[in-house]
């Protein structure tokens, strides 16, 4: 069985990674069943929201007329 580990992030955010590959994952390299072994908490933020705070808008944002964007990326943008 492989071991799993939860990490929960002061954000609110979580983490499910593996602490430890079975022997059986090294041939097969098909994942066990997730079950936590662990869970460990952290006051830190998670790197998706250190990453979200640290983007500077660019000065010429208002400039870029997007309007013309593929639907995928409005919705990326949240500007549907």
């Amino acid at each position: 069985m492989c071991e799993w580990y939860r990490r929960d992030y002061g954000c609110g955010h979580h983490l499910i990674g593996a602490a430890a590959w079975c022997p059986a994952y090294g041939q097969t390299h098909r994942r066990c069943t997730v079950r936590i072994a662990h869970t460990e908490f952290t006051w830190d933020e998670c790197a998706r929201c250190v990453s979200k705070k640290t983007q500077v808008p660019v000065p010429w944002e208002h400039m870029i007329d997007r309007s013309k964007a593929p639907m995928s990326l409005k919705w990326l943008r949240g500007n549907v």
